[in-house]
């Protein structure tokens, strides 16, 4: 087994142009077949999935690895691409956080707890933190409209029809509501976040002249899989938790401007201090866990040009309620690295490329913290 890690804070391009990491796992990979005689898995979690996706175009590009279209297949370097808890169509509170400095971890914080946090780095500083690094624009929601709806309704609204998911932001103070191009378009207006997120792509169509074109190779709506019949997909994530998906906003008066209004509840629309929550597993909702999984890739040439099985479990959230990690049964995002249902099936992919050694090489894609 080896192990790949980046510094998450980093625009996936410099990942390798700081620190060369990508030309590292290439390397790495290569390496691993050359010397063990066996196609390579590749178990990604959390943002490390869209950035493999990412390493997937780099690698084949002249403009990156120089491997050619045929690397992946052809050459008999990956024989399965793992996914647990793919963050591949980004996760709203990149977009809180970039707005406000809040998240629903800390809008949940009890009003003492909540004072400590803030005495020791204010919501604008961490605004002003969560602005510095680069790699938020890789969780920030892709598709816009398209995906995640717009002011009337969105495609995973529940059935009671309170509140529509595709209203993001929803402000209090003047009855004004924002879809996800707006909030774009909003979070676009600051020069800091222009100069970052500028370099990804959020759209929602493939066109053939992105191919060529870096910024939009970490979105799988528009740019497709490798060619590679011979490589399995697989995407195991968590279901059955409560994930933060919209927020109520309000004007406090102060230069803050508007933080998340924490007053706002109502249990039958899934809202709890001032966020509007959604299925997913705590951190990704599962429109972005499970779309490309479930309906952008199986049965699509453009996507999938080579037809790669798709393989999607997921996995029931049911903690123990004694263990701080959940127990063996958990879905939550990052606990559920060790549940059992999930980590027995990965590694027989990880065995059975051949019937009677263990040797396949593994490489688990994983943040350097």
């Amino acid at each position: 087994m080896f192990m790949w890690g980046y510094d998450w804070r980093l625009h996936f391009e410099n990942i390798e142009v700081r620190d060369a990491g990508l030309t590292k796992l290439k390397m790495m990979i290569e390496m691993a077949k050359s010397v063990q005689r066996e196609r390579v898995v590749l178990l990604a979690h959390s943002m490390g999935s869209p950035l493999l996706f990412y390493f997937f175009k780099w690698v084949e590009s002249p403009l990156g690895g120089n491997g050619g279209p045929n690397w992946v297949n052809d050459h008999d370097h990956v024989h399965a691409f793992i996914n647990i808890g793919g963050a591949f169509l980004g996760a709203p509170k990149s977009v809180s956080a970039l707005f406000s400095g809040e998240m629903r971890d800390t809008a949940h914080l009890g009003p003492l707890q909540g004072y400590l946090v803030d005495s020791l780095i204010s919501k604008v500083q961490r605004r002003e933190l969560f602005h510095s690094w680069r790699s938020l624009g890789a969780l920030m929601p892709r598709g816009g409209n398209a995906i995640w709806g717009n002011l009337t309704h969105a495609p995973d609204d529940s059935t009671n029809g309170l509140m529509t998911n595709g209203r993001m932001f929803r402000f209090d103070h003047n009855n004004t509501y924002l879809t996800m191009d707006e909030v774009l378009n909003l979070l676009m207006s600051v020069p800091i976040l222009k100069q970052s997120l500028s370099k990804y792509s959020f759209g929602s169509k493939f066109e053939p002249y992105m191919e060529n074109n870096p910024s939009y190779w970490s979105n799988p709506l528009e740019s497709p899989l490798p060619n590679a019949p011979d490589m399995t997909v697989y995407c195991l994530y968590g279901v059955g938790k409560s994930t933060e998906r919209a927020y109520h906003y309000n004007h406090d008066g102060s230069a803050q401007g508007e933080v998340i209004n924490y007053e706002v509840f109502n249990s039958t629309a899934r809202v709890f201090s001032g966020v509007q929550d959604v299925d997913g597993d705590g951190t990704i909702p599962l429109i972005s866990l499970g779309y490309m999984c479930v309906k952008g890739w199986p049965d699509n040439d453009v996507l999938n040009p080579g037809r790669s099985p798709v393989v999607t479990k997921e996995y029931q959230h049911h903690p123990a309620s004694l263990n701080i990690r959940g127990g063996h049964s958990t879905g939550d995002h990052v606990d559920i690295m060790g549940n059992r249902q999930l980590s027995s099936p990965t590694f027989y992919t990880w065995s059975r490329i051949t019937s009677t050694t263990f040797k396949a090489p593994f490489c688990l894609i994983c943040p350097a913290w």
